[in-house]
């Protein structure tokens, strides 16, 4: 049994936590190590986002789908004139694709696929933004999962480096 941190919870082994910095009085409680690895692996499942990253990158992987191959359609073609084609659907479409692969692909073990995941919908909002100068479905979804993914990410990164 040993002494933990009560602002942050990191185990201590003298008078100050090396983690923050925090005076440890003698009369914190321990806690039993067996209660305390139950309880990490518990926080530690909650943020797997496993769930998370595999419908996202399913919905991303049909719609960056979707968009590369009706770039290529004559319909579309007629239908935006006035817009560059690639930017609009192409770029995006590859930026989506790329995106939800590297999504549903992530797990526990390599959460930086997510950030670039997320770097990939940025991009891919942009380019979209950029060509067709409006609000689109994939403009929107790029603007809430991307950062969702940056916030899983630093969250799970953060439990990590403990």
């Amino acid at each position: 049994m040993g002494k933990f941190c009560s602002k942050c919870g990191t185990k201590v082994e003298g008078t100050f936590c090396t983690n923050c910095g925090t005076k440890v009085d003698e009369k914190v409680q321990s806690v039993n190590s067996e209660v305390n690895d139950y309880l990490m692996d518990k926080v530690n499942s909650k943020r797997n986002h496993d769930i998370y990253r595999l419908i996202v990158g399913i919905v991303m992987i049909v719609l960056g789908s979707i968009f590369f191959i009706a770039s290529f359609s004559d319909d579309i073609m007629e239908e935006y004139l006035l817009y560059d084609i690639n930017l609009v659907f192409r770029l995006p479409g590859i930026a989506l694709l790329a995106g939800g692969i590297l999504s549903v692909v992530s797990r526990k073990n390599n959460n930086k696929l997510l950030l670039i995941s997320g770097i990939c919908y940025v991009a891919a909002a942009i380019c979209n933004a950029c060509g067709i100068e409006d609000i689109s479905i994939a403009f929107i979804l790029c603007c809430i999962f991307a950062p969702l993914n940056f916030v899983f990410y630093s969250k799970t990164n953060k439990y990590e480096q403990k």
